[in-house]
């Protein structure tokens, strides 16, 4: 990375980090403890593995969004895009430093939120703490995939639409999800389209791997190369949109 690239991804990070950003990974340290903590009196073991993974399938969504509200929409509407592009940065060179910016955030308020309650958690737990070493790396290898397919859709949906609805349209997105996921599973299951078409409308490829690293069942290749086709997809589409964004018009 040249170093104006480096300059303006310091510059983007530290634009995230607001008041409100400074403040919220505490709040989300408290969901994550009480998620952690409240339940360990009435278990027979505490296993990080399972601690993990309730903690991260809350954040990781919630915490994407936070950081990804208006990610391209808002820079087209304050004029920072156009202020760039004029300083010779390319488009897509603008939107690879947005994504990464974004994936640092989220994962610095990951990690703060969810790795200091587990060890707080694993040191005052009067029960048998649980630690599969090769589970906990796969399950934030996931995760990190899971996260970055929600910055690749938001920042695809922000290069069309104004504001913040594209953290609107990732909740909508979701619901459908969920429900194309179960139709797609019970009822067109041996229909070779609509599996192809969900995988890539829906991606779910991800999750599905973490559900079998969570229930030991299979080493979840064909899961994840399904994740990484759609996450290519979108990452083809977010470059693709970028480019045809009229920076002197407001998305507005």
């Amino acid at each position: 990375m040249n170093p104006a690239l480096q300059r303006l991804l310091v510059v983007e990070f530290r634009r995230q980090w607001t008041i409100l950003a400074l403040i919220t990974p505490l709040l989300f340290l408290v969901i994550s403890s009480l998620i952690i903590l409240l339940p360990t009196r009435f278990m027979q073991n505490f296993d990080i593995g399972d601690k993990l993974h309730q903690t991260m399938s809350f954040l990781v969504p919630v915490v994407s969004a936070f950081f990804c509200f208006g990610i391209i929409s808002n820079d087209v509407k304050d004029g920072w895009l156009r202020t760039l592009l004029v300083r010779a940065i390319k488009r897509q060179e603008y939107v690879l430093v947005k994504m990464i910016s974004a994936l640092g955030s989220i994962w610095t308020t990951i990690l703060f939120a969810s790795i200091l309650p587990l060890v707080i958690g694993a040191l005052i737990s009067k029960v048998t703490v649980q630690f599969d070493a090769v589970e906990v790396i796969s399950l934030c290898v996931l995760y990190f995939g899971i996260s970055l397919t929600y910055v690749a859709i938001l920042t695809f949906v922000s290069c069309w639409l104004p504001g913040v609805v594209n953290v609107a349209v990732l909740m909508v997105w979701g619901i459908f999800a969920s429900a194309a996921h179960y139709y797609v599973g019970f009822t067109l299951w041996d229909t070779a389209w609509a599996v192809f078409l969900e995988q890539f409308v829906f991606p779910s490829g991800f999750f599905d791997a973490v559900g079998a690293v969570r229930g030991h069942s299979h080493t979840p290749y064909t899961e994840i190369l399904w994740g990484i086709a759609a996450l290519a997809a979108f990452l083809g589409l977010t470059f693709w949109s970028i480019t045809k964004i009229k920076v002197d018009q407001s998305s507005e």
